[in-house]
């Protein structure tokens, strides 16, 4: 009996950050900064898998600056407020997908997560997906 479903962390290589407009739900413009960690997601409905990226990146240091952002359409700013405490507002961003994001993620259903460490205006590392026990390790070895 299969009692979830597996899955994989996919790691790309280091990829540039692609050009991102986007303000935060309390309206402050997304700056990234050496060290800042983004997760993200192109639909509401990533809250699930960013809430266990989230857990796991604030258990594992308080003082990493973690930005959430959502490329959704205009439509969809309503359902992002909704899923979102009021407490991280400030930290959550909207903005809209283009083929860059697109291209970089390959999001294959609308639950797709997204994490990376910023670096020198890259991805280093990115990973794709839930974390596995190994992906993890590897994206906590980079903190």
């Amino acid at each position: 009996m299969l009692w979830r479903a597996k899955f994989d962390t996919w790691e790309p290589d280091s990829k540039p950050i692609p050009p991102t407009v986007a303000a935060s739900l309390s309206g402050e413009v997304l700056e990234l900064h050496d060290g800042d960690i983004l997760i993200g997601g192109f639909d509401p409905r990533a809250q699930v898998e960013l809430g266990i990226w989230s857990r796991l990146i604030s258990e594992a240091d308080a003082e990493i600056h973690i930005r959430t952002l959502f490329l959704v359409d205009a439509a969809h700013i309503p359902f992002v407020e909704a899923v979102t405490p009021k407490s991280r507002w400030s930290s959550t961003y909207v903005g809209a997908a283009n083929q860059e994001w697109e291209s970089l993620i390959l999001p294959d259903r609308p639950e797709r997560s997204f994490a990376g460490i910023v670096r020198e205006g890259l991805f280093d590392p990115l990973m794709i997906g839930l974390p596995t026990e190994e992906a993890w390790d590897r994206f906590l070895a980079r903190l």
